[in-house]
């Protein structure tokens, strides 16, 4: 990670985190610290307007896909786009 993309997500206040999905699904039961980070924002309002047309898109892109060799991967990646949410920076589950 470039030093000036570690000081950006150092200064932002909210994180956009989505539990990780491997070929069998989506676990959305581990803690917060082993969800992946997918962005970071200086507001909740950008967060969860963020959040919420990445939702929209990836549900889109995983109903219009027709080849077979994606379709479970672009279904479990809106499964856990679907589970994600906005966590401020200093909440105590983020950290391992």
């Amino acid at each position: 990670m470039k030093l000036c993309s570690a000081a950006a997500l150092a200064l932002a206040a909210w994180y956009l985190v989505a539990p990780p999905f491997t070929s069998d699904g989506v676990n959305s039961s581990l803690p917060l610290a082993q969800w992946q980070q997918m962005a970071a924002f200086g507001t909740t309002a950008e967060c969860e307007a963020y959040a919420a047309s990445l939702k929209k898109y990836s549900a889109e892109r995983a109903s219009q896909n027709k080849d077979p060799r994606y379709q479970d991967m672009l279904k479990y990646a809106a499964q856990s786009i679907a589970g994600a949410r906005c966590v401020a920076g200093n909440d105590p589950q983020l950290k391992k």
